[in-house]
């Protein structure tokens, strides 16, 4: 995550009839200390609600760099930086009122604008990478749960560093989605399940295979 601002240094000197300025931090390393208390504390937050929809776990950091490789997967698609940012307003009533609530909706309506951004930032790339790879499902002319099946059957189980087989998430923009795969007849629940056993066993062999390479020394 990157937070970008822009500064310029054409600046004109002030008149010498002009207004001295108001200063409202006069003490700077109190001034220094509150920002940073800040910026660390919405960091957290952003961090946090990040975490709802990519694990902590899979949390990269970048140290230099604009884009990610992988060298050794000829099938990953490589991504490059995107910049989020946030802009927000404190009204100078409230500031001269001595309004602290103010601060508490300050960082929310930031966390909000910076979890909506990377929200969309998410779905956009899962999107295009599904597009990239044809792993698409057109659900217009079908009922929900049909469409489900039919992606559902093109998915490909993981395994953790535990050695457990990792389940697929659902995520829809519409809660009446889920209501309709509950609702499904059994026979459906029964397909999915079916679906389900056979790719947990498929994962656990594609695993097995792999460390069968380490212990005869071939290359993974």
């Amino acid at each position: 995550m990157t937070v970008a601002h822009s500064a310029t240094n054409d600046v004109k000197p002030e008149p010498k009839d002009a207004k001295a300025r108001v200063s409202f931090f006069d003490m700077a390393e109190e001034s220094n200390g509150f920002s940073s208390s800040m910026n660390k504390m919405i960091a957290e937050f952003i961090a946090k609600n990040a975490g709802h929809r990519i694990p902590t776990a899979n949390h990269l950091v970048f140290s230099h760099g604009r884009q990610w490789t992988h060298p050794a997967h000829e099938h990953a698609i490589p991504g490059e930086m995107q910049e989020h940012s946030a802009e927000m307003a404190m009204p100078f009533a409230d500031i001269v009122g001595g309004d602290f609530k103010l601060v508490h909706r300050f960082v929310l309506q930031m966390v909000q604008s910076f979890n909506d951004s990377m929200a969309r930032m998410l779905y956009e790339t899962l999107g295009a990478a599904c597009e990239q790879s044809g792993q698409v499902v057109d659900g217009r002319d079908k009922p929900f749960p049909d469409a489900f099946l039919e992606g559902f059957k093109k998915i490909e189980f993981g395994v953790d560093r535990d050695g457990k087989v990792s389940m697929p998430e659902i995520h829809v923009g519409n809660p009446d989605m889920i209501k309709q795969l509950e609702a499904a007849p059994p026979e459906f629940q029964a397909e999915v399940e079916r679906v389900k056993a056979e790719k947990i066993a498929k994962a656990l062999e594609v695993e097995a295979e792999r460390k069968k390479k380490f212990k005869s020394g071939e290359a993974p």
